[in-house]
This record gives C-alpha cells, sequence and structure tokens, in this order.
C-alpha cells in the first residue's frame, strides 16, 4: 500500500478549509452607541414664591394701574381744562354783567332824581321855553314837552324832598339797560305841600340816561295783602354764639360796657381812652342792658341795648354790638356795629 493511498492532498487541503471554516465565526455587526440625552432644565418651579417675587409682582401692577390711569387722566385733561375754563369765563361773565347793571342802575337812578327836581320846580317867572329848555336833555326820542306837563304861568311850584325807594331792571332791549325806578317826592305848589309816589322809566346806553315814559303816579298807600307779613318780633336769632364768661370776669365787663356806653352816647372827650370810635354826642344815656356777653375767637362780643336822649325827656332805644379785646380789667373797645 503506497502513501499516495493513504495521502490526499486535496482531502487535506479540505479540512484544513473545513477547520478553518469552524475556526472562523461570523462576526457580529457592532450597532452604534446611542448617546444619552441630557435632561433639559423643567420650566416648572416647584419652590415656594419668595417676598421679593411678591413685591416685584406688587411693584409691576402698581406701574400698570398708574399707566392706565395717566393714559386716562391724559385723554380727559383737554376736556375738563375747557370745561373748567368755560365755568370761569361764565362765572366771570356774569360777575361783571352784574357790576355793570348794578353801576348803570346807580346811576340812572341820580339822573332820574335830577330830572324830577327840574320836573317839579317853577320858579316865579318861568316860561314855558325855559322849562323846555331845561328838561329836553333828559327825553328820550319822540317824547316832547307837551307829554310832560302842562302849567299855567305865574304859578310856582318847590320839590321839598326826593328819594329812590325801590329800583328793578326790566328786560334788557335793543340797546343798554332799562330800569323802573320808584321815588317817594314831597313838593309844595302855592301853599299846598303834596307827598307822592312816582315811577320812572329810564334807559342808559354809553353813560347816558334817557327818560322814555311821562312819570306815573302811584297811591301812596300799601296794597291790602289778607295773609299779611306773620314775622315775630325776636332778638334771639342775632345774638351771637360763645362761651360763657366765668361770673366775676362778666361782672367785670358789664361794669366797663355800662362806662363805655355813657362816654359813647355823649362823645364824651374820655371816650378816646376806651374806644377809637367816634361817640354819637347825645345829651344823656339810660336803661343799659347787656343782652348777650360771651367769648368767640379771642375776644368778648356783647349785644347791648338801651336809651338816649337830645333833649330832656324825648327818649331813642338803640342796640349796640360791641367787639372788646383785653382782659383783667383792662379792656378796650375796637368797634361798635347794629345788629
Amino acid at each position: 500500500m503506497s502513501e499516495t493511498d493513504f495521502f490526499d492532498p486535496s482531502a487535506l487541503q479540505g479540512s484544513t478549509q473545513g477547520q478553518k471554516k469552524k475556526k472562523e465565526k461570523p462576526k457580529k455587526e457592532k450597532r452604534p452607541k446611542k448617546k444619552k440625552k441630557k435632561k433639559e432644565p423643567s420650566s416648572l418651579r416647584f419652590h415656594p414664591v419668595t417676598v421679593r417675587q411678591w413685591l416685584t409682582y406688587f411693584f409691576y401692577f402698581t406701574f400698570l394701574v398708574m399707566c392706565v390711569v395717566s393714559f386716562l387722566s391724559y385723554s380727559r385733561m383737554n376736556q375738563l381744562a375747557h370745561i373748567a375754563a368755560t365755568g370761569v369765563q361764565e362765572a366771570k361773565a356774569v360777575a361783571e354783567s352784574t357790576l355793570e347793571a348794578t353801576q348803570e342802575g346807580d346811576w340812572s337812578r341820580h339822573v332820574g332824581e335830577e330830572f324830577l327836581t327840574h320836573y317839579f320846580t317853577i320858579e316865579e317867572g318861568t316860561s314855558r321855553s325855559d322849562l323846555e329848555q331845561v328838561l329836553s336833555p333828559y327825553l328820550a326820542q319822540g317824547l316832547s314837552m307837551n307829554d310832560l306837563i302842562q302849567f299855567s304861568v305865574g304859578n310856582t311850584r318847590s320839590i321839598q324832598s326826593i328819594q329812590a325807594i325801590t329800583q328793578k331792571e326790566k328786560e334788557e332791549g335793543e340797546t343798554g339797560f332799562t330800569f323802573e325806578t320808584t321815588y317817594d317826592v314831597v313838593f309844595s305848589e302855592r301853599d299846598q305841600t303834596n307827598q307822592v309816589r312816582v315811577s320812572l322809566l329810564t334807559n342808559i346806553e354809553n353813560g347816558e340816561v334817557k327818560v322814555l315814559q311821562p312819570p306815573s303816579f302811584l297811591s301812596m298807600t300799601f296794597s291790602e295783602n289778607h295773609e299779611g307779613n306773620t314775622a315775630k318780633a325776636t332778638i334771639d336769632p342775632f345774638l351771637t354764639e360763645g362761651e360763657s364768661l366765668e361770673e366775676g370776669e362778666a361782672t367785670r365787663v358789664v361794669s366797663f360796657i355800662e362806662d363805655f356806653l355813657t362816654l359813647y352816647v355823649q362823645n364824651d372827650p374820655n371816650l378816646k381812652l376806651v374806644s377809637d370810635v367816634a361817640g354819637v354826642g347825645a345829651d344823656q344815656v339810660r336803661n343799659i342792658q347787656v343782652l348777650n356777653l360771651v367769648e368767640k375767637e379771642g375776644q368778648l362780643i356783647a349785644e347791648t341795648s338801651f336809651q338816649l336822649s337830645f333833649i330832656e325827656g324825648n327818649f331813642f332805644t338803640s342796640t349796640a354790638r360791641l367787639t372788646i379785646s383785653g382782659e383783667a380789667g383792662s379792656y378796650f373797645v375796637d368797634s361798635v356795629t347794629p345788629f
């Protein structure tokens, strides 16, 4: 048996390859490792809110409120300013109109008094043309002397007194102000004295007063009024309220008031020692009564009543409010006013 029978190179090679195949195992594919994701920080916070954060919220809220209020205020500012300015202008216009009407009324009343003085005065030897010359400057256009007065030559008339008692503004016409003024007039004609009440309608424009109509003669008696005036005579509502004085102090003040009123009524030279006010200059004073005596705002207020006379036997009753300063028996009268 030859060696060839036992050695087969192909078989050896085959077995060798087989062994290699057995030894070589298939390699597993390596999978790439997954990278671990980093955890992102959570937006939710679970720790408690601190005082600092509360203050922050509060200031932010306050700031927003202030912005809203500022915006609203600014948006309304022009309107409010306009309303305020309009109110001031209207008030000023009303005040100026009232003042103007008052001034015009005063001047109209004075000129009306001048007119009536000439109207009721006819001196001896006065002719119709003389009277017309005096009255014409007061008359409005269309009002003539024939509309006002007729008189006989030789008669005289003189005015004793004239007093304006009421005045009211009529509805404003096309020009100026129109006033209706009522006067009480006392005049003498021959040997007779007459008292009349006269209403005069006047218009004033640019400082010039014109009589619009002839004077109207009215009754001197009051109109009958069945309801009448129910007011009761009482002095209490006019007394000053204040703190009462101690009995000793009140006694000293009352004694001072009695001495002062004596000097005041008689206008005694010693009056200047206790007051700067001027006295009355009457002859006698009596029945001095202190109706009320209180302390108010650091001063003494006394309401008094007394009687005074200018000739013996005829007395008038008067009242006076005294404002007194000082203390401890040394007093000074600052003012004497009615009440």
